[in-house]
């Protein structure tokens, strides 16, 4: 009996590929996986585009005084919802 075997990552890939194709991706130069495995889409049309989560490093310190300000914001929004539900009335509570 004549077969191939195919690994684990070799069949994601190709279940990638064929997605792309499929859906006519060329707008994307990377696909996430089911497995949570980035590969590079082989109908992206565009400029080179780094690795997904090696340009998170650079960007995390070319943008540190925005995302700061946006934690601020974030912890300032949890706040707020935190004493909202503290200070809700009860019987309001449809639950």
């Amino acid at each position: 009996m004549d077969f191939t075997r195919a690994s684990d990552a070799e069949v994601d890939r190709y279940d990638v590929e064929l997605g792309a194709f499929n859906n006519n991706n060329t707008e994307s130069a990377w696909i996430l996986s089911n497995r949570d495995c980035w590969y590079p889409n082989p109908y992206y049309v565009g400029p080179p585009v780094p690795h997904p989560e090696s340009y998170a490093a650079e960007y995390a310190e070319d943008h540190a005084a925005e995302l700061l300000e946006l934690q601020e914001q974030n912890r300032q929004d949890d706040e707020d919802s935190v004493y909202l539900a503290d200070n809700a009335d009860q019987g309001d509570c449809p639950f």
